[in-house]
């Protein structure tokens, strides 16, 4: 063997070292980079965290998550959020239930009400002279108020009979040739409001002796 020839022969072998020394290197590190790694994953999990209600300590997975927060998660413990949540629950419904409008009583308005029988009505618009209008309800003055709210003019209450409002249809058909046609309303008439006074009273008086 020449002595060129064993020259490069160890110099291939140097080369050869130094290759496994670089590779076991790399292999170290990325083991104890690895196991860094791991270790910083196993203390985050083991870490804990104060609740702002209880003031325990608990893990991290003891608490909801709440991106706007710094560490990602809920300042209270799910434990005391979800007690919270029930005590507001159990609020809302105790209040419910001391409400004054609650559901029997709604229903015992609504029965009231329905005792309670309509009164006949003569009624004018003062911008329409010499047509009336004559209709049923429980509250005359409260049913101008809602006729006339939203327009120019008024309705004034002429006269009223309590709980004479079932002859409504009956004077409505003595005074079918006086209806005004105009308009879909079938309470307007073209008569004064003496004549259908009179008109009314009469009704009412032949009610009465029918029923005696």
């Amino acid at each position: 063997m020449t002595l060129r020839s064993a020259h490069g022969r160890h110099h291939r072998q140097f080369e050869f070292r130094e290759s496994k020394k670089k590779l076991g290197y790399r292999k170290c590190r990325a083991r104890a980079t690895s196991s860094t790694a791991f270790a910083g994953i196993h203390e985050t999990s083991l870490a804990l965290k104060v609740c702002g209600k209880c003031h325990g300590s608990f893990p991290f997975g003891d608490f909801y998550n709440h991106p706007s927060n710094k560490d990602g998660k809920h300042g209270w413990c799910k434990d005391c959020v979800r007690a919270s949540s029930a005590r507001s629950r159990e609020s809302q419904r105790r209040q419910s239930e001391a409400s004054p409008c609650s559901a029997d009583c709604t229903s015992e308005f609504t029965v009231t009400r329905e005792l309670v029988p309509d009164a006949l009505y003569i009624m004018e618009n003062p911008r329409i002279p010499g047509e009336i209008k004559i209709g049923r309800s429980r509250d005359p003055q409260e049913r101008a108020k809602q006729l006339c709210a939203g327009n120019n003019y008024r309705m004034v209450v002429k006269r009223t009979w309590g709980e004479k409002g079932f002859l409504e249809k009956t004077i409505h058909m003595k005074l079918k040739r006086r209806r005004v046609e105009e308009g879909s309303s079938v309470e307007w008439f073209r008569i004064s409001v003496e004549q259908a006074e009179a008109l009314i009273v009469a009704a009412i008086i032949e009610d009465d002796i029918s029923k005696s």
